[in-house]
């Protein structure tokens, strides 16, 4: 039986992929932070931050969704983590098929801290290289 908050977690994924990244983030306490842990480039973000980076991460992805399935949970009650793989077609028609290790810290019912552990080669490959062209898309002059 899931604890009440992997049920949460579960929730977040499921909007965070597909559904409403409004809902997604009303699921983070207000000073909660997402930390992507790299050797070199790891960073950590405040929702503020993270919300237009995982916009236009969709947006670069075809039918703006990232299908997100959970393989593996570990619930130590107020942090748990998850093991999930993702799959989308980019904007580039490339498959983006990411492996993450997801850290989460509740709190009250909500989610108060992430780290991601990824495969960021993946990312700079596949991810990147989307997001780069969608944006430079978006930005270009109507005629």
């Amino acid at each position: 039986m899931a604890s009440n908050n992997l049920s949460i977690i579960e929730s977040f994924l499921k909007e965070f992929g597909t559904g409403s990244l409004e809902k997604a983030f009303s699921m983070f306490t207000e000073d909660a932070q997402w930390s992507i842990v790299q050797v070199v480039r790891g960073v950590t973000m405040t929702m503020d931050e993270l919300q237009p980076r995982l916009a236009g991460m969709r947006a670069a992805l075809q039918d703006n969704c990232l299908h997100l399935a959970i393989i593996d949970v570990v619930d130590g009650g107020e942090k748990l983590s998850i093991e999930v793989e993702s799959h989308a077609k980019t904007c580039l028609d490339q498959i983006y098929n990411n492996r993450y290790c997801l850290v989460f810290e509740m709190s009250g019912g909500k989610i108060a801290n992430v780290r991601e552990y990824n495969d960021s080669l993946h990312v700079v490959d596949i991810l990147a290289p989307a997001v780069a062209y969608h944006m430079s898309q978006a930005s270009r002059p109507t005629s």
